[in-house]
Order: C-alpha cells, then structure tokens, then sequence
C-alpha cells in the first residue's frame, strides 16, 4: 500500500517483528503514571519469548520474497547469543556479586553500545544513503509512524477488551508499540539481502516514535502531563 521498496519492506517487517525496549517504554509509563511494573514485566517477557518467536515469524512472512532468504537458525542463534546469554549472566552476577546499578560507568553503557552499533552498521551501508531521496524518506517515516500508531491502538483497546485500568492499559500500549534498535540491528547483520535501507527504516522508526510517544503518551485516556 505504501509502495516501499523491497529493501524497506523488509526493515518494515523486521522492525514489527522485534521485542519492545527494555527502558523507554518503561520509564515513560511511569512518567505518565501507568503501571511501571506491567511495563517492566511485559518488556521482560516480550523479549524472553521474541528469542523464538522472531524467527519462525520473520520466515513466515518473508518467505515468498525471491530477494531475502530466511534461516531461523542463525536468526535463534543470534538472538540466544544477544538476549538469553546476557539475561542470564546478568541474574548470575547479581546473585553472587550485586553491582551498584547507579555508577557512571553503567548510566551511559547502554546507550553508548546503541549508538555505536547504529553508527558501525550505518556505516558498512553508506553507499545506499548517499543516493536516497526526500520523497523515499518521507514514506519511509510515513510508514514507521502508521505501524506504531496501529501496534498502539491494537494493544490499548485490547486492554479495554479484557476491562484493564488505564494505568494498565498505558503500560501494554507503550510496550507494545515500542521496538527495540539494538536487536533489530543484530538481526539484519545475519541476514542476506538488500539491509541498508531496512536498517535506515529500523532506525527512523525508533527515533520518531519516541517522539511521537513523548506526544501521545501524556495524553492517553487518564494520563498526566511530565512533571505533573
């Protein structure tokens, strides 16, 4: 509908496919005052059960494309190694050996691996930005605003489905619509096929919808202002 090239597509489908982020979804649902611990809880289990379930999904919805060829294999692989791996580690450590969490070196850890990895894979594909055009940028984020908006009305009127609070329903819209970079990243890099504008896509599509969530977020039904 959007007539995308096939290379934007499948950043479109990916960036649909991954889990939420394990920060911002949270702490804007506290900001709003949703329930921070359903946020919390449901971004934890998303990306637990995305290990399995990215895979067998992206391979069945991508596998009528002649250009991109799909192994769940090497995509479990990748995500056990960037997921499972660092979870568990995490719980191991923490068990024998609490780190303080609010140490410099751990404020700005995270963030500076996102911005490196975005910067390291933008780079292997700059020959393909060079030659973009406004108007392939425009659908592009046309594209990403439309499929966030969607996940998050999906995810908010289910929660009103099933007669959740707006605390509750906060947290499951935010959740729900939010992806997160860093894992989109690390599946392009095992797959074949056209990824630098679908690596272009996944990063405009999480930079624009923290934005817009920034917006939105403050005025769902029952949330307040930042601050407030």
């Amino acid at each position: 509908m959007l007539a995308l090239p096939a290379g934007a597509l499948l950043g479109l489908v990916l960036i649909a496919t991954v889990p939420p982020t394990l920060s911002s979804c949270i702490v804007l649902t506290q900001l709003v005052g949703g329930f921070t611990v359903w946020a919390l809880m449901l971004s934890l289990a998303l990306n637990l059960a995305g290990v399995l379930s990215m895979p067998l999904m992206l391979a069945q919805v991508l596998e009528s494309g002649d250009h991109i060829r799909i192994d769940p294999v090497p995509l479990l692989r990748q995500l056990s190694l960037m997921v499972l791996l660092p979870f568990l580690a995490g719980i191991l450590l923490q068990s024998r050996r609490p780190v303080r969490s609010d140490l410099p070196l751990f404020q700005y850890l995270p963030s500076g691996c996102i911005v490196l990895g975005v910067w390291m894979a933008m780079s292997d594909s700059a020959a393909v930005f060079r030659h973009l055009e406004l108007a392939l940028l425009l659908q592009i984020a046309l594209a990403g605003l439309l499929l966030h908006l969607l996940l998050m009305t999906l995810c908010w009127w289910s929660g009103r489905l099933l007669r959740i609070g707006w605390q509750g329903r906060v947290a499951m819209a935010l959740a729900g619509s939010q992806k997160t970079l860093p894992v989109a990243i690390s599946l392009l890099a095992v797959l074949e096929g056209p990824i630098g504008e679908a690596l272009l896509v996944c990063v405009m599509f999480h930079f624009l919808t923290l934005f817009a969530d920034a917006l939105i977020a403050p005025r769902l039904p029952g949330g307040r202002a930042f601050g407030a």
